[in-house]
């Protein structure tokens, strides 16, 4: 079973804490309107599964889904070959947009706590042999 946790940056309000999954994505495109504006459209043409995701202002045009920020940079380059020049990449909590730095942080703070735990069950299991 899985430890859902919280981390807060010093400089984040505690509404910003980040719970659960957090994944990194390649941004191509944002709007506050109801529908997808023209200039946008194109995206659809030049890139295979863009994803809407939607929060309370805004919804954002990604691709991709990574589990660290190294695979979201390299997808990112290819994403602008085929001429998004203007992508990038972006951390989600949830439906939530979240600051980089912090989405790292708390990964990082996860993978800690998993080494930590792992190494536990180790010595663990070598005590009752």
């Amino acid at each position: 079973r899985q430890r859902q946790m919280c981390i807060r940056d010093s400089y984040k309000p505690i509404e910003d804490e980040l719970v659960g999954k957090v994944f990194f994505t390649v941004q191509v495109g944002a709007f506050k309107s109801d529908t997808i504006p023209d200039d946008l459209t194109y995206l659809f043409i030049e890139l295979d599964s863009i994803v809407e995701i939607n929060d309370a202002n805004w919804t954002y045009l990604t691709v991709g889904e990574f589990d660290n920020i190294n695979e979201a940079r390299f997808y990112l380059e290819l994403v602008k070959d085929v001429g998004v020049k203007d992508a990038f990449v972006t951390a989600f909590n949830y439906n939530r947009k979240v600051d980089l730095r912090q989405a790292e942080a708390f990964l990082e703070e996860q993978q800690r706590m998993y080494e930590k735990q792992k190494e536990r069950s180790k010595k663990s299991n070598k005590k009752r042999k």
